[in-house]
């Protein structure tokens, strides 16, 4: 996502692992327009194409060095007296963590504070002794939370909780929603807004925003996440109905006390389903709802995002 917004190119594609992933201008996930012309593209028979048709090579060799530094920026105030423990399956990515969080004044020591990084640092995770983990998505509504007290607005992915919004409206913002497999209005605006957001979809500079976030407010990981509504999503993958077709978005279903989000996963023959709710509980009903709905192939009040 940085390398891609650092560049100002207008598309980022990263092979590794897990296959291949093509993402929009800054690191914003692609458009349902980029996304049909790229199937257009793929689809099409191949032609020859010449070295000079392929356009420059862009050193990227700076990277490394001006990554941290956007960490540092992503934080809201110095983290002097803070003790952490960052926790990564990539060394890379948790040496990165590290040396921002050093520079910012942290100190790193096991058993309270800890910041969990997934390998590709696109997730964060943040637990201590006394909380159980706060998730990317709690994490994600305690940093906009704190945007729109002071008089922002968040750009955020259109299948985000739907808790933002009342989170919005309680200072009188905006949670400003990208396509992202699901549809939004206000798609164009909070593109245009996230190129200037960086670090809601990065996990590192999530992480780090949080971390600051409680150096900020003097209060434990415990008492921040209490400020939150109430509100809780579980989610999990069941069995397509039918075989879904490329490009096919996500839906979503306004149900008494929640909602329901359903987006094609694994190519197509399965679907990811996340239910929102009040509480774990009540998530967790309207999630077993809706895969008996779908065991008998069919939801009422079917509506797009």
């Amino acid at each position: 996502s940085y390398c891609v917004g650092r560049s100002a190119a207008d598309f980022g594609v990263y092979a590794g692992g897990a296959g291949v992933r093509v993402c929009s201008r800054g690191g914003l996930p692609l458009s349902p327009e980029e996304g049909a012309r790229l199937l257009e593209l793929l689809e099409s028979p191949a032609a020859p194409v010449p070295y000079a048709g392929y356009g420059g090579i862009l050193p990227m060799d700076g990277v490394r060095e001006l990554y941290p530094i956007e960490l540092i920026k992503s934080a809201v105030c110095t983290l002097t007296g803070m003790s952490v423990s960052v926790k990564c399956a990539s060394r890379t990515v948790g040496l990165l963590a590290e040396e921002a969080l050093s520079r910012l004044g942290c100190r790193f020591s096991e058993g309270g504070l800890t910041l969990q990084l997934s390998g590709d640092g696109r997730d964060v995770s943040v637990y201590d002794k006394v909380s159980d983990y706060i998730f990317t998505d709690r994490i994600l509504a305690l940093v906009c939370m704190d945007l729109f007290r002071r008089g922002q607005d968040a750009a955020v992915p259109a299948s985000s909780p739907r808790v933002l919004d009342r989170l919005a409206e309680r200072w009188g913002r905006r949670a400003l929603r990208y396509e992202d497999g699901f549809s939004s209005d206000s798609d164009r605006t909070a593109r245009s807004l996230g190129l200037r957001q960086p670090f809601l979809r990065d996990g590192l500079m999530l992480g780090i925003r949080l971390l600051s976030l409680l150096r900020e407010n003097r209060c434990s990981l415990e008492e921040l996440e209490d400020r939150l509504p109430g509100y809780a999503v579980v989610s999990r993958t069941v069995a397509a109905p039918r075989e879904l077709l490329p490009g096919e978005l996500g839906l979503c279903f306004p149900v008494e006390g929640g909602e329901i989000r359903i987006a094609p996963a694994r190519g197509g023959r399965a679907l990811f389903l996340a239910a929102e709710g009040v509480s774990m509980e009540a998530a967790g009903e309207l999630c077993r709802f809706a895969e008996e709905e779908l065991l008998n192939r069919h939801l009422p009040g079917e509506s797009k995002m």
